[in-house]
């Protein structure tokens, strides 16, 4: 299931802020309608916080941890 290339569940990333997160799902990505189920990024923070965001603005702010 992937949205984007290398946007995949247990990808790692990092934030502009140096924080890393690791991408748990992709919600609604096989949704028809895409208005009332819009496709979301699921990640967790190192210290298990789960956050969620658009695909857009999740790699807005993120690059991918490289090795």
């Amino acid at each position: 299931m992937t949205l984007l290339p290398g946007l995949a569940p247990d990808s790692r990333w990092r934030h502009h802020s140096g924080r890393y997160y690791t991408v748990l799902l992709l919600a609604n990505v096989h949704a028809d309608d895409q208005e009332n189920y819009p496709r979301y990024v699921v990640y967790r923070d190192d210290s298990g916080r789960t956050w969620a965001k658009s695909p857009e603005r999740f790699l807005a702010s993120m690059t991918p941890e490289i090795g």
